[in-house]
């Protein structure tokens, strides 16, 4: 996230590093930065393409840096809430470079006499400070906030009861009654006021319903509007731990924020609730079954996607019929993947192939973003990085490739195509295109050789080949034919899977219009295609020397904390769910590699891995849902779990229209066997009603509230 414009356009950047675990102000030049020496600071035009810039702090604003104010996951602590509410909603913030604290920047000046650092806990590191001069604000690009305002309001607060000399302040801030939202109301307003009186009326839950009570409660609490205001995140999640905390026997707060978290993402109500609809109780938000269906990548996420990623995204925005973010998100990823492909490697000798994967239903308009690829090579004179758009067979894999060591397959209608090869019955040439693709990904940094003949001399061998695909296909089509057992090996596993699931309105786009490339945008698209990396010489399109991209330290923390972590979450998980994220870490790194180089930089900066890390887990986590809901381990169970989800659409079904509406079935016997089955599993009961006809009395199937 950038700066705010007013801070950007202001004469008040340099540079830093870190010496002696100090950090020192440096100009660009060259030399030391003085804060009490404008001469000495310059443009943000001049530090923006750095790893480490600094905003000096004077009049009018002011810097609050809260110490320490995130535990290892990320989430404030308590001592810190109330404070962060008072600032999110008129400053600019980001994440500090440790990580663990957030620095603020607002529109105000310390009250006479007002100290500048209050300790919370010296052993802990935890603290506040405030400056209006004389001090230098390090710029990490990690957002927290970017609603920067008049925050004088909140500094006084804050100076009054942590810096005032007559502060009785002396120990951590603690948390006020959560029956008492009147500090939060005062920051927050009207929005808020609905929020808590929603919270108010609200009943207590036992033991078994607290995670599901808080899920749905943040599901509710996003959805809410007035005009175009929204509650922020954390707002969300501190009105779900205020909340828990007044139960009997509160969640553990991690399991608070979790289950908030997750019903933002996963849990908001089908439509958004306005200030004139009445408040309504938890127990009416939409069911979470239905919310599984949304499928989406956040929109912030995608509109704030990287340099130039970002810029191939709102170009094919804007020249389509059809909006749809996630597939063009896509396209503009397939696009950088290709013109970067064997010109830089990252950590762990990572490379910036992907295997992507768009999906929307038909007459959606998915095409588009593949038919705007083809016309900006063509502009750029530049289509032999484009293959033929089908894959017939491993050998014109092969073939293709030799043309072209990077080169990008657009194939519509990909799901069908994975699924025929994966068949049991699948002919030679369709499951050697799975073989070849599975070696192709994963020698991108390697040596790739083709099927072995007896003539050696004919056997293909590439250096670092580099294969991207831009696939779609519509939903139904993947996911009614993979099954588990796909999920753990093959290509499944190698996917980053789009979903646009909804049709949308028809947009008001001339003809002309839609074939329209910004010039700057082919500029960008024709440097990276130009760019030959230093050394690599004539021989770079046989045995390229790729330019090594290095992370700097924060964010190669970061990456090796994030595979950590997923390294441990995948301990006792099921087999599914842990194959399903077993490459997201890599998938992370090349996405991190992406971001950089979006920007023309060959520094992977903590920026770039957290919006990397973001997108793909929740590119993993949607996978993961879809397996759960449609992926089975054969034709029998793949049946009985698309029989259920039928059921829990009605509140009841008579069994023969029931069947009527299942046609997949084998026959009688098999449609029998699958209700045997839910209704032992306690999924389903079903009761026979007598109506004083003669015959036989309809049966009647309803769904029980599990699974």
């Amino acid at each position: 996230m950038q700066p705010p414009q007013e801070l950007r356009d202001l004469t008040q950047w340099h540079l830093w590093e870190l010496q002696d675990g100090n950090k020192i102000p440096k100009q660009v030049g060259g030399g030391n930065a003085k804060s009490n020496d404008p001469g000495t600071w310059s443009e943000y035009q001049d530090v923006e393409r750095h790893d480490r810039i600094a905003f000096e702090i004077t009049a009018p604003y002011t810097g609050i840096d809260l110490d320490n104010c995130l535990d290892k996951k990320g989430m404030l602590l308590d001592w810190a809430i109330l404070l962060v509410a008072k600032l999110e909603g008129v400053s600019f913030g980001e994440i500090s470079p440790s990580g663990r604290g957030i620095k603020f920047i607002t529109r105000a000046r310390k009250p006479e006499g007002s100290r500048c650092k209050h300790v919370i806990d010296a052993e802990l590191g935890q603290q506040i400070e405030v400056y209006d001069h004389a001090r230098f604000w390090t710029i990490t690009g990690v957002g927290y906030c970017d609603r920067l305002s008049d925050g004088q309001a909140a500094v006084d607060s804050i100076c009054q009861g942590y810096l005032s000399p007559d502060s009785a302040a002396s120990s951590p801030l603690s948390v006020p009654s959560v029956s008492d939202y009147s500090d939060l109301a005062a920051v927050f307003g009207s929005l808020q006021q609905r929020a808590e009186a929603y919270i108010d009326g609200m009943y207590y839950v036992e033991e078994g319903g607290r995670n599901d009570a808080c899920f749905k409660l943040a599901g509710h609490l996003w959805s809410l509007r007035n005009g175009s205001e929204q509650l922020t995140r954390g707002e969300v999640i501190r009105y779900v731990q205020h909340w828990n905390a007044i139960l009997p026997k509160p969640l553990p707060n991690a399991e608070a924020i979790k289950a908030a978290n997750s019903g933002i993402d996963n849990g908001t109500a089908r439509e958004l609730k306005h200030a004139d609809e009445p408040a309504i109780l938890i127990e009416d938000v939409e069911p979470y079954v239905k919310s599984k269906e949304t499928g989406a990548v956040s929109m912030d996420l995608i509109e704030n996607a990287p340099g130039m990623i970002g810029d191939i995204y709102r170009w094919l925005d804007a020249t389509c019929l059809y909006q749809l973010p996630e597939v063009f998100l896509a396209s503009a990823l397939a696009l950088m993947s290709l013109i970067t492909g064997r010109k830089v490697s990252g950590p762990w000798n990572g490379r910036t192939n992907l295997y992507l994967l768009s999906m929307a239903k038909t007459g959606a308009g998915k095409e588009h973003g593949r038919s705007r690829i083809k016309r900006m090579f063509e502009a750029i004179e530049a289509d032999s990085f484009l293959s033929p758009e089908s894959l017939a067979s491993g050998a014109g894999l092969a073939s293709q490739l030799e043309t072209n060591p990077a080169i990008l397959f657009q194939l519509d209608e990909f799901g069908q195509l994975m699924v025929s090869m994966n068949a049991h019955n699948a002919p030679a040439h369709l499951s050697g295109i799975e073989s070849e693709l599975l070696k192709l990904y994963s020698a991108s940094g390697d040596m790739w050789v083709g099927k072995a003949y007896a003539d050696a001399e004919k056997v293909t061998r590439i250096s670092q080949p580099h294969v991207v695909i831009n696939g779609t296909c519509t939903p139904s089509t993947l996911w009614d034919g993979v099954t588990t057992k796909q999920v753990h090996s093959g290509l499944f596993g190698r996917l980053q899977v789009f979903e646009s699931l909804e049709y949308v309105p028809v947009r008001d786009v001339l003809p002309e219009d839609r074939d329209l490339i910004p010039q700057q945008l082919m500029n960008d698209v024709r440097w990276w295609v130009d760019y030959q990396p230093p050394g690599a010489g004539d021989l770079a399109a046989l045995n390229p020397k790729p330019t090594v991209m290095k992370a700097t330290p924060e964010a190669s923390k970061r990456l090796e904390n994030h595979m950590r972590e997923i390294a441990i979450e995948r301990i006792g998980e099921d087999d599914v769910r842990a194959a399903v994220w077993s490459r997201s870490a890599e998938k992370a790194v090349k996405l991190a590699m992406l971001a950089a180089c979006a920007q023309k930089r060959f520094s992977i900066e903590l920026r770039d891995v957290d919006w990397a890390i973001a997108l793909q887990n929740q590119l993993t986590r949607k996978m993961a849902m879809r397996i759960k809901d449609h992926v089975a381990e054969n034709g029998y169970e793949k049946s009985k779990k698309r029989l259920m989800k039928l059921i829990r659409t009605k509140v009841k079904w008579a069994q023969m229209e029931l069947f009527l509406r299942a046609p997949w079935f084998k026959g009688e016997r098999e449609r029998r066997d699958v209700l045997d089955d839910l209704e032992a599993c306690g999924l389903i009961i079903r009761t026979t009603e007598k109506t004083g006809k003669r015959g036989r009395p309809p049966v009647w199937i309803q769904a029980l509230n599990q699974g």
